[in-house]
């Protein structure tokens, strides 16, 4: 038994003399020759479950963030698909790589469970690198979840 995860990407695009907030968010997904999204990170994995979703992890709980109002219409699906089974979240890569640090700071932190939350936040990075992302706070992802 598991629980599937599936994401939306997002980016910010902030040109030089730009208030961030002024820019919108707009959608960072690739799509396959069918017309639908791949999605940088797939499967079933029940750690990095618990540690997305905040439930049932022995180590300290990243705090699930709540979906956003100004969701892409990619992610707005997503989450309205999805959203029955456990909260649908949105993370910032840079929300990631602080949680990853705070996990690596702990002498306790299971390392199977750093493997798994790195190996996460790598395939995010490939995929903002991929789509000219400036910055970790400028890419984010919307992250639902499928029993």
């Amino acid at each position: 038994m598991g629980t599937d995860i599936h994401i939306r990407c997002e980016k910010k695009r902030v040109r030089y003399g730009q208030e961030e907030s002024e820019v919108s968010w707009e959608e960072a997904n690739l799509y396959n020759s069918s017309g639908r999204i791949v999605e940088p990170w797939a499967g079933r994995n029940y750690t990095l479950f618990s540690l997305l979703a905040g439930v049932r992890a022995r180590c300290p709980q990243l705090k699930p963030n709540f979906t956003p109002n100004d969701l892409t219409s990619a992610s707005k699906e997503l989450v309205e698909v999805y959203d029955f089974y456990h909260n649908a979240t949105c993370y910032t890569l840079d929300e990631l790589y602080s949680y990853l640090d705070i996990l690596k700071d702990r002498d306790e932190s299971n390392f199977h469970v750093l493997e798994i939350l790195d190996d996460f936040i790598r395939s995010l990075q490939i995929w903002a690198n991929a789509q000219w992302v400036n910055g970790a706070k400028h890419f984010r992802v919307i992250v639902a979840f499928d029993s």
